[in-house]
């Protein structure tokens, strides 16, 4: 039987303050590896300090949101009504 012992690591105030300060403009991803923390426990800190990723980030490429054009040749085409 394989046992796994985990350890619970706290946040240093250090930490915190580099999360508040990177986390509104960076991928979450760099966020983590930066921390050398889970991207899951980035995420939860980030959602229990109530920081959030800036507009800045979300209209930028590192969002993976679609502008509109891009991807646009292979979705699904509406269909002609008549």
């Amino acid at each position: 039987m394989i046992s796994y012992t985990t350890t619970k690591r706290f946040w240093t105030t250090h930490e915190v303050a580099l999360l508040e300060r990177l986390y509104p403009d960076l991928a979450t991803v760099d966020v983590a590896a930066c921390l050398g923390r889970p991207l899951s426990a980035v995420h939860g800190k980030a959602k229990a300090l109530g920081v959030k990723k800036n507009q800045v980030f979300w209209a930028s490429p590192l969002s993976g949101r679609f502008d509109g054009v891009q991807g646009q040749a292979t979705r699904f085409q509406k269909r002609k009504r008549g």
